[in-house]
């Protein structure tokens, strides 16, 4: 294994302070393409599935999620527990953030825990201030609201309570509708887990330790997620893991 400043580490998710931090920290590593080398595409691929997946759930008002290029977006970012207070505030941090090109994708994990005091509303009025995200149009901004299955709690309405509590002018509560319409997408884990769980990385085998990382991996989402679903066939859980 080469160490360099792309360098494959896992140990950041040893901080295993709550179970919602640590599942926020296991998407980031699914997803982070940066550390997928030239000849190995673990990350790509799960990035590519995740963005059709929620191109396949989200609002009929909503733009079509573009799918990363590296040669057309560039530099691709991607952080957990991103400040969007100018003077850092745990109350006002998205648990993932990532932008690329013209695509910005907030995550917000509720596995377990319901929504915080209007949180919704509060990201949806960052996302829709044009000047938090330049380059990137309001259309092309997306919240996505992790829940734990699909029994768990909706987020709340937007209402002028809400706004006064927020000093947010109240004029401002049609185009807070509006924006919400077009970017808050509902996702649960059981989704999300199937779908990884599904993704076919037998050509994964040349790092070992990727490989073995990620089979516990896999088996964690399955265990946690899948072990009680019957949607999911059980020779459709084992082929994605055969290869291990």
């Amino acid at each position: 294994m080469q160490y360099n400043n792309k360098s494959y580490n896992p140990f950041f998710l040893i901080d295993y302070h709550n179970n919602e931090t640590f599942h926020s920290k296991l998407l980031k590593l699914f997803l982070d393409v940066n550390n997928s080398s030239k000849t190995k595409y673990f990350e790509k691929e799960y990035l590519k599935v995740f963005v059709r997946l929620l191109n396949k759930i989200k609002p009929e008002d909503a733009n079509e999620i573009s799918e990363y290029n590296e040669e057309k977006d560039g530099f691709f970012f991607i952080h957990n527990e991103y400040s969007i207070d100018s003077v850092k505030n745990t109350k006002n941090y998205f648990d993932v953030f990532i932008s690329y090109g013209t695509t910005a994708i907030v995550i917000e994990n509720k596995l377990d825990s319901s929504e915080g005091d209007h949180q919704v509303t509060r990201y949806l009025n960052w996302l829709n201030k044009s000047s938090n995200l330049p380059g990137i149009d309001t259309k092309n901004r997306h919240l996505v609201y992790l829940t734990k299955d699909k029994n768990s709690k909706a987020p709340k309405e937007i209402s002028l309570t809400a706004l006064n509590k927020m000093n947010i002018p109240e004029g401002e509560l049609e185009s807070l509708k509006e924006i919400k319409k077009s970017a808050l997408i509902t996702l649960n884990w059981t989704e999300l887990a199937k779908t990884f769980v599904e993704v076919d990385i037998s050509f994964f085998k040349a790092d070992i330790q990727k490989q073995y990382f990620f089979s516990s991996i896999i088996e964690h989402l399955k265990l946690n997620f899948l072990s009680s679903k019957p949607n999911m066939d059980d020779d459709q859980i084992k082929s994605s893991t055969e290869s291990f």
